[in-house]
């Protein structure tokens, strides 16, 4: 695990154990001030993690991909104090619904996907963008962004290539490959597919964009038009 994920980790596992106390304090005080969520789906190569991180920033919240939230999965599934306080509070009408509804394979799997949801939304109560895993699915029924960011084969295997188009060619395969798996994962785990346009918010294609902070503007206005009402703490705002 890289260092930036073990912090990422790190600090989300705080932010569960600490949370019941900080909620009931919000409760006492009045309603619970919106958080921002963002979900990026992604064809590969079409630079999701760098619009991700950037729109994090610009957000002020927490930037989760796919390595953190298995990580998050492992750390729960050997730690019981963890997933204690995962299932203190994620049970609620939506979670139980889809839990009922979608959990089904070998006993490793549901665990698995238990883990995901619940990791899911314990994010989703605290803030932030989340990379791939199907999270636009899990929080279907919540109000955030959800964005999918796709691009050609060519063009994305170009941008992977780094502009190296001999390296690109080679590598237009693996953009494909992996964007079945990416697909299968969803499916199979969630029974939904990444090419129904209706699961998403906004889709932009990222062929024609040089510089991906574009991108990331895009969602963030996005994000400002969608929840006009929402304001960026002192933090974000800085």
């Amino acid at each position: 695990m890289s260092t930036d994920n073990l912090e990422a980790l790190n600090r989300f596992i705080s932010i569960v154990l600490t949370r019941p106390a900080e909620s009931q304090a919000g409760a006492a005080s009045g309603p619970a001030r919106m958080v921002p969520v963002v979900t990026i789906a992604r064809d590969h190569g079409a630079g999701g993690e760098e619009v991700g991180r950037l729109v994090a920033e610009a957000l002020g919240v927490g930037y989760y991909d796919k390595e953190l939230l298995d990580d998050v999965v492992r750390h729960a599934r050997a730690n019981k104090t963890l997933m204690h306080h995962l299932d203190e509070r994620a049970v609620g009408d939506d979670v139980t619904i889809m839990l009922a509804r979608l959990w089904s394979g070998s006993e490793p799997e549901q665990e698995y996907r238990h883990c995901l949801a619940k990791a899911i939304f314990k994010i989703a109560d605290v803030g932030g963008v989340i990379m791939g895993r199907g999270a636009h699915v899990v929080l279907a029924d919540r109000e955030i962004l959800r964005v999918h960011l796709i691009g050609s084969p060519g063009a994305c295997a170009l941008r992977l290539a780094g502009g190296d188009r001999a390296k690109a060619l080679v590598l237009r395969s693996a953009v494909r490959v992996t964007n079945r798996e990416r697909g299968r994962f969803v499916w199979e785990t969630f029974h939904s597919r990444t090419t129904d346009s209706t699961s998403f918010d906004l889709t932009i294609n990222t062929d024609r964009f040089a510089d991906l902070r574009g991108v990331a503007d895009l969602v963030v206005q996005a994000f400002h038009h969608r929840f006009p009402a929402w304001k960026p703490t002192a933090k974000a705002a800085a």
